[in-house]
């Protein structure tokens, strides 16, 4: 089993949101360039998963205060999903 999907197989509560709400996460990475062949598929879908959209933007905030652009910070997201993730 790969680190991704045991990642999801233990964090079911990203689930409770429900399916459709995992089908607009899916969608809503693919359109920010993740491919579903890639192991940061999984990880960005259960980032974005995990937090609402104002804890989202909060986050883009803080690193546009430390400097960064949206798009450098989309990118960082795309190539280290977990950036996001982290407390900043």
């Amino acid at each position: 089993m790969t680190e991704e999907i045991y990642s999801l197989s233990i964090t079911p509560p990203i689930f409770r949101r429900g399916l459709d709400c995992l089908k607009r996460t899916v969608d809503e990475v693919k359109k920010m360039g993740f491919s579903p062949s890639k192991s940061t598929f999984v990880s960005a879908v259960h980032i974005k998963m995990s937090m609402s959209k104002s804890t989202w933007q909060r986050k883009v905030d803080v690193f546009k205060r430390w400097g960064w652009s949206e798009d450098v910070t989309l990118a960082a997201f795309g190539r280290r999903p977990w950036c996001m993730g982290r407390n900043v």
